[in-house]
């Protein structure tokens, strides 16, 4: 009389046993691949060029300044430390036949030095230009909080367009593998 019961009762314990080891299974390897998705979204949204933020930005300030160059080209790069001094970052750049210069000056920012700023002089400067000169005129002061505001803006959108885009093609690839 109770061996069938104690018999069904052992199934369903076998059953409900390999059940959850395989839901445990899957949890892990759905975790795991949001965890995968999740930092590869983040790396991508986080890494990019390894040029300097400085000159990244004095190189974006340009169509802002004159909205014509939408896309110049690079024909010179120059940073000059001056000591405890500004440091100044010179770009000169062409588009259709015409050239011109931008110098971004970044203050010195550092009480004292240290291994990091010896072996690295640009990290005791700021990262966001104090003054611009754009073809040996002087950008406003007020104008250039401003310019430097939606730039940093639209690199900050760039970078989050970037993430996204990662973390969709990833959580798509996921949707492919699981199906």
């Amino acid at each position: 009389m109770f061996g069938g019961y104690l018999n069904d009762n052992l199934n369903t314990e076998r059953f409900n046993m390999v059940f959850h080891k395989i839901n445990r299974v899957f949890m892990m390897s759905v975790q795991r691949a949001f965890l995968l998705t999740f930092t590869t979204g983040l790396l991508v949204a986080c890494s990019g060029s390894t040029e300097d933020v400085r000159i990244t930005l004095c190189k974006d300030l340009v169509p802002e300044i004159n909205t014509r160059l939408n896309s110049p080209g690079w024909d010179k790069e120059d940073v000059k430390f001056n000591g405890y001094e500004d440091m100044e970052v010179a770009l000169v750049f062409s588009q259709s036949g015409s050239k011109g210069k931008i110098s971004c000056f970044y203050p010195y920012n550092s009480y004292d030095d240290n291994a990091i700023t010896l072996s690295d002089p640009a990290s005791a400067h700021d990262t966001y230009p104090s003054s611009v000169v754009f073809n040996d005129q002087k950008v406003d002061s007020r104008e250039l909080a401003n310019m430097i505001n939606r730039v940093l803006l639209k690199q900050g959108k760039q970078a989050i367009d970037k993430g996204k885009k990662a973390i969709e093609e990833g959580t798509e690839a996921i949707k492919t593998s699981l199906q």
